[in-house]
Parts: structure tokens; sequence; C-alpha cells
């Protein structure tokens, strides 16, 4: 007798568009492999690069179907062999490049980190691209120091929130500028620019997350 295989639900898409093409459905569960660890979704990072990716504009993922979602938080349910950052039960929040829009993602424990026990999964799924974003637009691209003055548009998005809580850590000085809420960031928009010649699969500041309704 064949023993079925666990069931997940993801949300995919057969086709580019608009938010119409995004559907439920049920597929195997995916396994934790080697340097993997399989993780039970509690919130997933909504970000301006999935809006891209789904309407065809940035084919990332190429053709249809795929699934959404880079940034993810939630609990580990399986380590695969030669992992012994995690284990069963650790809550984890990180990137996995692909495949975060649904209740079971596997993905290299490299690419996670032990969320802290002050933030719940919904503020951690939207922090890595945002976070990341400015890290590289600050430190790796600007190299900025002790001393530097840094003007950040949008400041109220999550790549801006995240410069300049990041600057004081730097002691560098910011002043903010936030849009009216139809104006357009040029400064998501050179984020964006800047990185896709070097990390063409991270993104702009988070709208948002999404909460696994296997929770």
């Amino acid at each position: 007798m064949t023993t079925a295989l666990p069931r997940t639900r993801v949300i995919t898409q057969h086709r580019f568009g608009g938010p119409e093409v995004l559907e439920v459905e049920e597929r195997e569960r995916p396994v934790a492999g080697p340097g993997e660890v399989l993780l039970r979704v509690r919130a997933a990072g909504v970000n301006a690069v999935d809006r891209l990716v789904r309407s065809g504009t940035a084919p990332l993922f190429g053709e249809p179907p795929f699934v959404l979602g880079n940034d993810v938080s939630g609990v580990v349910e399986a380590a695969g062999a030669g992992v012994t950052r995690f284990r069963p039960g650790d809550e984890v929040f990180g990137k996995v490049l692909g495949g975060g829009y649904a209740e079971y993602v596997a993905a290299p424990a490299d690419q996670f980190a032990a969320k802290p026990s002050t933030l719940d999964h919904v503020h951690a799924a939207a922090a890595p691209t945002a976070t990341l974003t400015a890290w590289q637009a600050l430190v790796d691209l600007a190299q900025v120091g002790p001393g530097t003055r840094v003007l950040v548009h949008a400041a109220g998005g999550g790549v801006g929130h995240a410069g300049r809580c990041r600057s004081p850590r730097r002691r560098v000085r910011t002043s903010s500028v936030r849009p009216a809420p139809t104006s357009t960031s040029s400064c998501a928009t050179w984020a964006w620019t800047s990185r896709s010649t070097t990390r063409p699969r991270t993104s702009p500041r988070p709208y948002g997350t999404w909460t696994s309704p296997s929770t």
C-alpha cells in the first residue's frame, strides 16, 4: 500500500498579469535536502519585486507557473543532513529566493537567521529585503562612515526606515524625505537599478506581509 505524501498549499500563477492571476493550489510538501531546512511559513513578505515578477516586467523566475515570495518567517519543521545551526521548533526568518507564498518551503539553512524573540513573524517577514537593500545602498555602494551626511528619500517606506535605523549605528547623520502617498520613490527605483547589476533577485522596500492560513 502506497503512503500518500503530505500536501501543502501554495499561492501560484500560470500566466503573467495582475493580482487576479494568483491562485491557491495544493502540491506535495517539499522536503529538506542536504544543508536545507523545511520551514513552516507563518508570514511572507510582499515586496515590490513580486509585482514586477508577477506581471512579467522582471521575469526573474522565467515563465509561469512559479511561486512568488522571497522573505519569510516561520518555524523549522525539519532539518536536512549536515544542518547544525537549527533544529525543529526553532523560529527563524530570511530570504528563500522564490517559493515563500506557501505553507511550507525548503531552502538552504544559511539563508536564515534566528528570529529575535522581540519580533513577531509578520514584522520579521517584512525585514529581509528592506534591510538588505538599505545595507547594500549605504554600506556596500556608498560606503558611508562616521561624519557622513545622508539624504534618505521615501523615509516612511521599508528601505528608508531601515536606512534611518542603520545610520546612527555607523555614526551617520541623516535627513529624511517622505513623499506624498501618490508619489513614486526615486530612491526605491535607484536601489532596484543599482542592485540588479549584482544581485538580480532582490528588491526594494516591502509593501506588506502575507500570513499563512495554516496558523
